[in-house]
């Protein structure tokens, strides 16, 4: 069996850690809890359901990016239609039509959906998805699941978390 090592990431996390809020973002910042020697917390490629880290190591995603890599990485169909609208416009202020025959589609895809959202983050979909459910049912408290990531907001954090009022997690239960 083949063991591991992660020199590379170790020496990235410290040069990290002194310009990077606990050396590293988001769903990873508890990262002083996690050994170093442990997780390769720095990726330098990836194709298909495969990522290897900045020590050479491979690993299977099963976390597909954290959801958005179902297909793998740099599949072809992806990338040649992203190469297409990126000659359109990577980020534009106002919305394509793209996004419109987009929602028509999932709309039709899914018998039960009568619209879609897009965002462009999970923070953001997060958020907009509690405030559709608050209007929809006129109540204010919100489960979240026990140790689970749901984004970087306040109400969305473990309680005790550093920086966050008891305001911001007394509709959460």
């Amino acid at each position: 069996m083949k063991t591991y090592t992660y020199k590379k990431s170790v020496a990235l996390f410290k040069r990290a850690a002194k310009v990077i809020p606990c050396g590293i973002y988001g769903h990873l910042s508890p990262a002083p809890l996690v050994p170093a020697t442990d997780y390769p917390f720095y990726a330098s490629r990836a194709k298909g359901p495969r990522f290897w880290d900045v020590d050479g190591n491979e690993f299977i995603d099963y976390m597909c990016a954290y959801g958005p890599m179902v297909l793998g990485y740099n599949h072809p169909k992806v990338d040649a239609a992203a190469q297409k609208q990126l000659k359109s416009g990577n980020c534009i202020t106002s919305p394509a039509p793209i996004m419109v025959e987009l929602a028509e589609y999932i709309v039709d895809l899914i018998r039960i959906a009568d619209w879609a959202f897009f965002a462009k983050n999970g923070g953001g979909v997060t958020a907009y998805a509690i405030m559709t459910a608050r209007a929809a049912t006129g109540r204010k408290k919100v489960v979240l699941v026990h140790g689970g990531y749901h984004g970087v907001a306040p109400w969305a954090q473990a309680p005790g978390h550093p920086g966050v009022l008891d305001e911001d997690q007394s509709t959460i239960l």
